[in-house]
């Protein structure tokens, strides 16, 4: 989603969002487990209809959390590859 589609979900000019606002929809729209990948933009519409960002602002937290989580898991991925490509050169070694 972007912020002209945000804006419209919202019933509101692009130019009435802050850029400290779309920063927190959009971490919370990408990152928050709440948030369903099919769906999402009309949920977090909603919870804005129902609290504006106060309720989105709440989510934050959680979502900053599963971005750490993710990232950790990514570097976990890329600590795995190194691993194995040294043991697949210490394996290659020993195959000659």
């Amino acid at each position: 989603m972007n912020i002209v589609e945000w804006a419209a979900k919202t019933n509101r000019n692009p130019e009435q969002i802050s850029e400290s606002e779309w920063e927190i929809v959009e971490i919370v729209y990408c990152s928050h487990p709440a948030i369903p990948d099919v769906g999402g933009k009309d949920v977090i519409a909603n919870l804005w209809k129902i609290g504006k960002l106060g309720i989105i602002e709440e989510m934050l937290p959680v979502a900053n959390e599963c971005i750490e989580l993710e990232e950790k898991i990514q570097q976990r991925h890329v600590e795995i590859d190194k691993l194995r490509t040294s043991l697949k050169e210490i394996s290659d070694k020993y195959k000659k």
